[in-house]
Formats: C-alpha cells, sequence, structure tokens
C-alpha cells in the first residue's frame, strides 16, 4: 500500500487528479510502471524523477519503484492523507502566469523542434514547402511513406472545418507505446487551451473542443488514452508546464532546454506532442471551425 504515512520518505510528488484505489498493474519500464483500475480503466503511474510529476503520477524514489516492480497490485490512498499545503501534491491545472505577446517565439520554438528532432517523422510537417523534403525520400518502405501520407493528410483535415474527421484519421495512428497521431493530438488541446488563457479575445470553448476530440480519439492503448483525457481537461505534466512556461516569458535559453528536455521521451513522442503544440499556436487566428463547439 501507499500512503502518506509508510511512504512519506519515499514519495517525491503526488498528481491531484489520482483517485484513491486499488489498481493491477498494466505495463512496466525503466522509469515507470503503469497501473490500472479494471473498473473505470483509469491509470496511473509510479515514476522516477527522470520523468516527474504529472496529473496522474506518484514521483517516488528508486527503492520503492523497484519494489512494486515485483508486484501486480497497488492499493493507493494518497490524497485524502495529504494536507492541502503539503508541496507534494503537484498542481497539474494550466495556468499562465501573465498573458505576455508569445507569438514571437513560435518561430523560435519550430526551429528548436527541427533542431533537436530531425529523426522524428512528425517533423516533415515543420519544414517549409521547397525546401527540398519529400517523402519518398524520408521512407525507403512503400509502408512507412504510406502512413506518413496518411498522417500529412489527417493533420489537413484537422486544421480544416472537417477537423472532426481528421481527429478520427489521426487516432492511433502510428506504431509504438503512444501512437504519433495520439502525441500530435494532445499537443494540439495544450496548444488550443494555451490560446484560450493567453488571448482574451478567443472565441472557442477548449473544455467543449477538448471533450469532443477525446470522446473521438480515445481507443483500447489506457496509456494514449490517459495522455489524452488529461489533455481535454486541461492538465499537463510538470515537463510541459516548464515548457508553456518558457514560450510564454523569460529567456530563449530557458526555452531551448525545455524543448530539449520533450524530445528525449519517447522514441518520438514528446516531439510529436511539439509538432501538435507547436502548429496550433502557428494557426492561433485561424481556428474559426471550432466555434461550433461553443
Amino acid at each position: 500500500m501507499i500512503n502518506s504515512q509508510s511512504s512519506n520518505h519515499l514519495i517525491i510528488s503526488c498528481g491531484d487528479a489520482i483517485v484513491a484505489g486499488s489498481y493491477l498493474k498494466h505495463s512496466c519500464f525503466s522509469s515507470v510502471i503503469n497501473f490500472y483500475d479494471p473498473n473505470s480503466e483509469r491509470l496511473i503511474s509510479l515514476v522516477s524523477s527522470v520523468i516527474g510529476a504529472g496529473p496522474g503520477n506518484i514521483e517516488v524514489c528508486p527503492p520503492i519503484l523497484d519494489y512494486y516492480r515485483q508486484e501486480s497490485v497497488v492499493s493507493v490512498e494518497i490524497l485524502p492523507n495529504f494536507p492541502a499545503n503539503v508541496r507534494k501534491v503537484y498542481c497539474s491545472k494550466m495556468e499562465i502566469e501573465s498573458e505576455k505577446d508569445w507569438g514571437c517565439r513560435v518561430a523560435e520554438f519550430k526551429k528548436l523542434i527541427l533542431s533537436y528532432a530531425k529523426c522524428a517523422d512528425s517533423v516533415y510537417l515543420l519544414q517549409d514547402v521547397g525546401s527540398g523534403s519529400d517523402i519518398s525520400a524520408l521512407k525507403r518502405s512503400t509502408f512507412d511513406r504510406t502512413l506518413l501520407n496518411h498522417f500529412v493528410q489527417g493533420v489537413a483535415l484537422f486544421f480544416s472545418s472537417s477537423w472532426k474527421e481528421g481527429v478520427v484519421v489521426l487516432a492511433g495512428l502510428g506504431g509504438g507505446l503512444t501512437p504519433t497521431g495520439d502525441d500530435f493530438l494532445t499537443g494540439v488541446m495544450v496548444g488550443l487551451r494555451f490560446i484560450y488563457l493567453t488571448r482574451k479575445e478567443t472565441c472557442f470553448n477548449p473544455d467543449k473542443v477538448g471533450e469532443m476530440i477525446f470522446h473521438l480519439a480515445q481507443g483500447p492503448n489506457l496509456i494514449s488514452t490517459a495522455q489524452l483525457f488529461w489533455a481535454s481537461r486541461g492538465r499537463v505534466s510538470i515537463t510541459v508546464k516548464e515548457l508553456l512556461s518558457a514560450l510564454n516569458q523569460g529567456p530563449i535559453e530557458r526555452l531551448s532546454t525545455a524543448v530539449d528536455h520533450l524530445s528525449t521521451y519517447g522514441s518520438s513522442s514528446g516531439v510529436d506532442f511539439m509538432v501538435g503544440l507547436c502548429m496550433t499556436l502557428e494557426r492561433n487566428d485561424k481556428l474559426e471551425f471550432f466555434y461550433e463547439c461553443n
């Protein structure tokens, strides 16, 4: 059992969206052990400091992470025992420190993604038309070229009046633990809420848009579904918070560090997320097709 008394010295942070209960082991990796509630399919993760705080994360020291590698069930009774002022409870809600003109930083953000993540397929979308990039040159197999073409077509649909069709095309698209399409959509939802929080003239409701995207995109992959769910609710990890804060204000070196950090997540998950975020911010004044969700 993990609770605030027996594991106090081993718990670094606990996500504010975690619900107490009994969870079964889902998957195990070097820095993450995922557990799920078989009734609600809600996912929680025991993570090391390499991953850090998140809405559904319990950040722990190595001894407890190693211990639960051998366990098939975990009973969580944390939040009810934590006083409200304990810093271990991580607040995952997206909050903007102040409204800044971040528009001038988007171009730099794009350059940083391209410089740190040249191998991720999704960065093809950020490259300038006529730059010499060609899908046939990027991908050797017919399958890979077809997959990337499908992704490009899905993104084009998404940023149009046919955005719901785009979600359906992108959902679950790609290989890996969290498919490229899901990571991209997660970045989009974070970007939409960031625009809403920083631009008073925004005319779409990020809660309703996020709810619709999640409804259309959720699938059998519990890890992807959890990420999509948190993003649709405006809840993000500490790593994403640091990126958004750096986009909003501070020295450009801070933004570079944040992009570098996220680009190391998964085989391409962090990059795919940033591509979705960047493309949404680039189109911040051309999102009128989301008004229908108001």
